[in-house]
């Protein structure tokens, strides 16, 4: 006899009986499989060649209302979820859903079929002993609305929808991505299908080979886990929305290189996080690169000397100049020396200049503040302990640091060996080019207390 889980016809008029639908099935040994519709069932008709009579009992078969399993999921959708899936294939959602009507969406059934069926503590049974509440009336009431709203919906204006992705050289040639499939033309373990494209197991069943059968369960198994991870890597690709790949190259180009660098190296992390979560993650670590990067200008600052903002601006475009004057090679010319000599100047210039008395750089050309500098402590100074005393009451008198002094010095030393002691002070402040006055100290100093064989 034909179950209710089965569509059948009316044996008298041929017309199609489905489980929505109210229809009579014959109790009666003789013809179990007979099935009439109401129509037929009322008149009476019975065809002269059948075993069926009128008299024979009967069964009233009604679609099943009340839930099973769920409270919005009556028994009837229930049952055509099952046959749906089973005539369309599982996992073809969108005809799923169509079969079942009353405005049931494929997100829905995809939904209910993995909680109620694959997700069930009796797996593959769904859980029979669930004991639901039901009052016809509010039930009916409930899917009334639903249908409803639903309706409601699809009759609003569309949304304005993106541009849609399509098989542009951009994405299509250059990522590989084919929309039309959503899939990559190489996909994460591209080969995962190579071992089950031609497993069968019909004739391990049939010799009862269950060894067999349990190794290609097991190779079944590893190419879900390889699917799961191909799933996984796709779906961070789309959530980040990397195939928009114009945008971001766009974004990356008004970044510095230290920041398209960090970012590099954090994109792993995108694999654990939302697009929004990964966001805010990407912006706390540039303002932690700023912040480190400006605590080591201010470090390198204190350093030199430097007191002042004013100050620590004129320092870093001098830098700039001279690092951008020795990648060209036009370092400004000195008297005499090699590129190390020329970098030690430039360095004691530095500090010479950011230890002046006004906290600002000193000109270096003659024309600059050529007032008497106040006289400062070095006593905790970094190198204090490499100078005597006359030396440390020079440099707390012209207000120097110690390692700009001892640069000064080297510089000068270095000068006067390689010329015989044919040093003078003008051609020192040539060499030098920092503030005149205290140069000609420096000099006078070392011109007093030089000894060739020191």
């Amino acid at each position: 006899m034909t179950t209710i889980y089965e569509d059948a016809s009316c044996d008298v008029c041929g017309t199609g009986l489905s489980s929505k639908t109210v229809r009579f099935s014959c109790a009666h040994d003789d013809c179990p499989d007979w099935d009439t519709c109401v129509t037929c069932f009322a008149s009476g008709s019975v065809p002269p060649e059948s075993a069926h009579k009128p008299w024979h009992p009967y069964r009233i078969i009604a679609p099943i209302e009340r839930p099973l399993f769920v409270p919005d999921w009556s028994g009837d959708e229930e049952l055509q979820l099952i046959n749906a899936s089973e005539r369309y294939g599982l996992g073809n959602w969108a005809d799923v859903a169509d079969h079942i009507g009353n405005r049931r969406t494929k997100e829905e059934c995809a939904a209910h079929y993995t909680e109620v069926y694959l997700r069930s503590s009796c797996y593959p049974l769904p859980a029979l002993e669930v004991e639901l509440p039901y009052d016809p009336q509010e039930f009916q009431a409930r899917k009334r609305r639903r249908i409803a709203d639903r309706a409601a919906l699809q009759k609003l204006p569309p949304s304005i929808k993106q541009k849609p992705i399509t098989s542009t050289p951009e994405c299509h040639e250059v990522a590989g991505f084919m929309p039309g499939r959503n899939e990559f033309s190489y996909e994460y373990e591209n080969d995962a299908e190579v071992s089950v494209k031609d497993m069968e197991f019909d004739q391990d069943l049939a010799e009862g080979n269950q060894d067999e059968v349990n190794m290609k369960l097991t190779l079944l198994d590893i190419y879900n886990s390889r699917l799961t991870r191909r799933a996984d890597r796709k779906s961070v690709i789309f959530e980040h929305q990397l195939l928009d790949y114009k945008r971001n190259q766009v974004i990356d180009k008004k970044r510095a290189k230290e920041v398209r660098e960090l970012l590099a190296r954090s994109k792993p992390f995108a694999r654990l996080q939302g697009r929004t979560e990964y966001e805010l993650f990407s912006e706390g670590l540039i303002d932690e690169f700023h912040t480190r990067r400006r605590i080591a200008e201010l470090q390198e600052w204190r350093r030199m000397g430097l007191t002042h903002l004013e100050s620590g601006q004129k320092y870093e475009k001098d830098k700039q100049h001279r690092l951008f004057a020795r990648s060209t090679g036009t370092n400004t010319p000195v008297l005499a020396g090699s590129r190390s000599t020329t970098a030690a100047v430039t360095s004691a210039a530095v500090g010479l200049s950011g230890s002046s008395s006004s906290g600002s750089s000193v000109p270096a050309s003659r024309g600059g503040d050529l007032r008497k500098p106040v006289p400062g402590t070095i006593t905790n100074s970094v190198d204090v302990q490499l100078l005597s005393r006359e030396e440390q009451s020079l440099c707390s008198n012209l207000r120097l640091l110690p390692k700009a002094y001892l640069v000064v010095k080297e510089t000068i030393v270095r000068e006067l060996w390689r010329t015989s002691g044919a040093l003078t002070k003008n051609k020192a402040k040539q060499l030098l080019q920092i503030d005149p006055i205290k140069t000609s100290k420096i000099y006078e100093y070392i011109a007093n207390h030089f000894h060739l064989n020191g």
